[in-house]
């Protein structure tokens, strides 16, 4: 089945088919390939008691948020199968806009550190040693001005992340295999 993860959905299948599109939003995959099952959430905000000034984005219903989108997709995932561990779990990590909440806090959540920069200016990421979850970091395609239509094929193991920007006419595509 085709589904398509909105702003603060969290979704887990074994055969299913996940997209989601992203500007400054930020979506994590995680994948267990032992008992190929897989599960993807759209995390919008940095931090469910971060506010903005005006209070005006403020959502407090859902996963719309790194601190509980993260635990809610791993609790949905063991739920799936119980024997499933976080140390055999696989991640992804897609999105993001130029440092904003959603991408930091969401690296923070991981247990990740920015390890640098490609010529693009996108971030280069490494698992921290104190990393509460321990994921296996399979791939990124995350900050910078690119918008992103993402899909996860959870049955071939595979993300592909198609990337535009139509103020430069960056449209590329990147294929991460979990």
């Amino acid at each position: 089945m085709r589904i398509h993860v909105k702003r603060g959905d969290v979704y887990v299948g074994g055969d299913d088919i996940f997209n989601s599109s992203l500007s400054t939003c930020v979506s994590v995959c995680l994948y267990n390939p032992e008992y190929l099952v897989g599960g993807m959430n759209h995390i919008f905000g940095s931090r469910t008691h971060h506010g903005s000034p005006s209070g005006k984005y403020i959502k407090r219903e859902g996963y719309y948020y790194a601190d509980n989108a993260i635990p809610r997709l791993l609790s949905m995932l063991k739920d799936f199968n119980p024997s499933i561990r976080d140390r055999s779990l696989h991640m992804a990590i897609l999105g993001g806009f130029n440092n904003e909440g959603p991408i930091t806090e969401t690296i923070n959540e991981l247990g990740l550190k920015i390890a640098g920069h490609d010529d693009e200016g996108s971030y280069l990421l490494r698992t921290r040693h104190d990393s509460r979850y321990n994921f296996k970091l399979k791939g990124y395609c995350i900050n910078n001005g690119l918008y992103r239509n993402v899909v996860f094929d959870i049955a071939n193991r595979r993300i592909q992340v198609n990337r535009s920007n139509p103020g430069s006419n960056i449209n590329d595509t990147k294929i991460i295999s979990l």
